[in-house]
């Protein structure tokens, strides 16, 4: 049995934490294909090298499996050097039972990749990504501070967390009955909120800023009902599911892919107004 073959010169990268395993398959008019395959480190320097080597067999169409985080210094290189770089998930690239080695699984994926079954991962615009990776960040941060009011709270095992007292009357009630152990963990607790909300300051600055090249996106996505209050809520889904619509042919697409499918009634009517909202741009 034999597939058409879709891409006569594509590469395939195995992805690792501190190497590269690369192999080009180059297809003639005959239908015979010929792969060259190299071993590249991740560090910048080799990662330049790998793209020469790329433009040396005139190969300008990579695949690779989103392994972890360790694709996307290899992707962001790619990109760079205008390689056309298609994301694939594993699951999708699974090769067959066998003894299994890097050399195998990089021409199996690369055949694959060929004959065009590889099924690409969405991945946004380089802007894009980066306001994703910050608004992730601050949400982390967020998080962080929830987990030091927690311990905060801790220390203080006579006050339960649903108290509604003011503060003011709990300092007053407390006054002298804290152990000096509970006030040394009770002030850095203290600290580190303080440090971690000039942190988030200084991040949804940095995040307003980038969004501004997204102005006509957001105010379409604001005249969504409850989109409108909470700059960072909108600044946050575009950050996701980006400005361009195209690479979801429908409404439907964007849900199933935002994992909202085969029932959520709170979210799919929205994100069908985010896709029709952002058709117009």
């Amino acid at each position: 049995m034999s597939f058409k073959i879709l891409k006569f010169n594509c590469c395939r990268l195995d992805v690792h934490k501190t190497w590269i395993y690369a192999c080009i398959g180059i297809t003639d008019s005959n239908n015979r294909t010929v792969y060259k395959q190299a071993h590249f480190s991740s560090f910048t320097k080799r990662l330049n090298e790998l793209c020469d080597w790329l433009a040396k067999y005139n190969c300008m169409d990579v695949c690779m499996e989103s392994t972890g985080k360790y694709w996307i210094p290899v992707f962001n290189i790619l990109e760079q050097r205008q390689v056309w770089a298609t994301l694939s998930h594993p699951k999708y690239t699974k090769p067959m039972k066998g003894n299994k080695t890097d050399r195998k699984n990089a021409k199996w994926i690369c055949d694959l990749y060929m004959c065009g079954m590889v099924k690409p991962s969405f991945i946004p615009p380089a802007d894009i990504r980066q306001l994703r990776d910050l608004v992730r960040y601050r949400y982390k941060l967020t998080c962080m501070i929830t987990g030091e009011k927690n311990r905060a709270q801790n220390c203080l095992p006579f006050v339960d967390g649903r108290c509604k007292t003011p503060i003011e009357e709990i300092q007053a009630s407390t006054d002298g009955a804290i152990s000096k152990e509970q006030a040394v963990k009770l002030r850095h607790c203290l600290d580190h909120i303080d440090e971690l909300e000039k942190h988030i300051s200084e991040v949804k600055q940095k995040i307003l800023r980038l969004s501004d090249k997204c102005d006509v996106a957001l105010n379409l996505m604001r005249t969504v009902p409850g989109f409108d209050k909470n700059p960072m809520t909108v600044i946050q889904v575009l950050s996701e599911i980006g400005s361009g619509m195209s690479v979801f042919p429908t409404a439907k697409h964007l849900v199933s892919w935002a994992g909202c499918c085969p029932r959520n009634d709170k979210l799919v009517p929205i994100l069908n107004q985010f896709w029709y909202k952002l058709q117009m741009l």
